[in-house]
């Protein structure tokens, strides 16, 4: 029992590092934040069809990232997320994946993002390796934040 408080704990002191290190103030203190929003593997694969506005951003560590990662998904450290990696329309839809359902480094990444502003913020909480397994196409190399 005493695990998923450990967890929960852990997830907001990595929301909070950011901030204590100067990495930009979130505007609206993380205890008041919503839950990102979680979308389908199809709805994913629907959104990068469309590709306008869309911004993707993979959580795994560097080696899986440059291993296989989405189609145009920029590597992203989910711990140090930085209101200049992100795309400055707050407006524009942000999506934040990791390894699968049972990793968590993409809700931390998606409520960095939640905090600065950003109003369209969604999760794949199937991750890579759901994306893999549906058969989607992978980009393969590395690829940093602009």
């Amino acid at each position: 029992m005493a695990r998923p408080v450990l967890k929960r704990l852990a997830s907001l002191v990595l929301v909070l590092l950011p901030a204590l290190a100067g990495a930009g103030e979130p505007s609206v203190p993380p205890t008041k934040l919503p839950e990102p929003k979680k979308l389908s593997i199809q709805k994913v694969s629907a959104l990068l069809d469309g590709r306008r506005g869309v911004h993707v951003f993979d959580n795994n560590g560097p080696e899986r990232y440059a291993a296989g990662h989405l189609p145009g998904a920029i590597w992203l450290r989910y711990d140090s997320v930085e209101i200049g990696n992100l795309p400055p329309d707050k407006e524009a839809t942000l999506v934040f994946y990791c390894a699968n359902e049972r990793c968590s480094a993409c809700h931390v990444a998606a409520r960095s993002a939640l905090g600065f502003g950003y109003r369209n913020v969604f999760i794949m909480p199937a991750g890579i390796m759901g994306w893999e397994k549906a058969g989607k196409p992978v980009e393969k190399g590395r690829r940093s934040p602009s």
